[in-house]
């Protein structure tokens, strides 16, 4: 992977008068009074730096609601914010006093539950109570039926929120009652709210009503250019005029979905694609003047003192051409072969 940084615009367009600056580099001409003489030079080392305009394309997800279950009462206090990351067990909100807890997708919760009940969601229950510190030991089987142990746990989850302790018998005892109404379900093991639809002071919205909302985010991503750029990159920026974030392109310049996150919040949700200039700087690489490259019918070689290297060249920009080897090359080249030698072939 190759961490990118990625200036995102809120404005897509960039003006032409940026997009030339970027292009305007000095040319590279090395000193040459006569022309028909041979001119040796040392090859240089620089990192490349190669711009070219791209094109960030952009998918978004749909909004992520969680809804009310119909729980009723007046909103005594909020307990998260529109920055907020809320997991299994945070405490979201009090109705009335009495505080509701988010619950996991994997925590399906459906009635009250007290002693002598049975079910599958009498074992998620009690994982649910075991994540909260509140079930003493380990859970002892069967796990699909309130026994005391259980019943312990949620007794103690009732005094730790602050809800009523209400008893129901059954053959099988006497206990306190779990109420449906004192967890929310989150569809996602963690998630980032960006919307609290909740007001102190007034009732709770009825059932199935957007309380806390996960705005759209982008969860595929892919830069393109009209150009290949084979350098060797040690950094690669997408530019625009505005924020810097950071995230990860692979090779094939994919964007894995957890790094898209802080894209998608400078950004109005439904974007489709953002124009700007993409920079690739390679480590450290040789050049030489472009001049000095001969490209023949056996490929591309320099000319030393000694005679012709072959090298294929990366990247050419400003009169340099930056240029890569299987065998050594000279540390000094002639920077006017075709001019100053009579048979410059490769």
């Amino acid at each position: 992977m190759r961490v990118v940084a990625v200036f995102v615009a809120l404005l897509i367009v960039i003006p032409a008068a940026v997009i030339t600056a970027l292009w305007n580099v000095d040319p590279y001409e090395p000193p040459m009074d006569d022309p028909t003489v041979s001119v040796l030079m040392p090859v240089g080392l620089d990192r490349a730096v190669a711009r070219v305009p791209a094109r960030l394309d952009l998918e978004w997800s749909a909004p992520i609601e969680v809804l009310s279950q119909g729980q009723s009462g007046m909103v005594t206090s909020v307990h998260v914010d529109d920055r907020s990351v809320v997991t299994a067990g945070t405490a979201l909100f009090d109705l009335d006093g009495s505080t509701v807890v988010a619950v996991g997708p994997g925590a399906v919760l459906w009635r009250d539950l007290a002693v002598g009940d049975e079910g599958r969601d009498v074992a998620a229950l009690g994982r649910f109570l075991d994540s909260l510190g509140l079930v003493e030991d380990e859970l002892d089987p069967p796990l699909d039926r309130v026994g005391p142990q259980l019943s312990a746990a949620i007794d103690a989850f009732l005094t730790r929120f602050g809800w009523p302790r209400v008893l129901r018998s059954a053959r099988a005892g006497t206990g306190p009652v779990f109420p449906v109404d004192a967890v929310l379900y989150l569809p996602y093991d963690q998630l980032a709210i960006d919307e609290v639809n909740l007001v102190v002071g007034q009732p709770l919205p009825g059932r199935g009503v957007p309380v806390l909302v996960h705005n759209s985010t982008v969860v595929a991503a892919s830069v393109t250019t009209d150009r290949q750029i084979d350098l060797p990159a040690e950094q690669i920026v997408f530019s625009a005029i505005g924020e810097q974030l950071s995230i990860e392109l692979s090779d094939d310049a994919s964007v894995p979905l957890q790094s898209l996150a802080e894209v998608a919040a400078v950004l109005e949700a439904g974007t489709a694609a953002i124009d700007g200039i993409l920079t690739v700087t390679s480590g450290e690489m040789r050049y030489v003047p472009a001049s000095a490259v001969v490209t023949g019918g056996s490929g591309q070689c320099v000319w030393g003192p000694t005679g012709p290297s072959p090298v294929t060249v990366v990247w050419s920009q400003g009169g340099r051409a930056y240029i890569s080897a299987q065998t050594p090359i000279p540390e000094e080249i002639i920077v006017n072969p075709t001019a100053s030698l009579a048979d410059p072939s490769c």
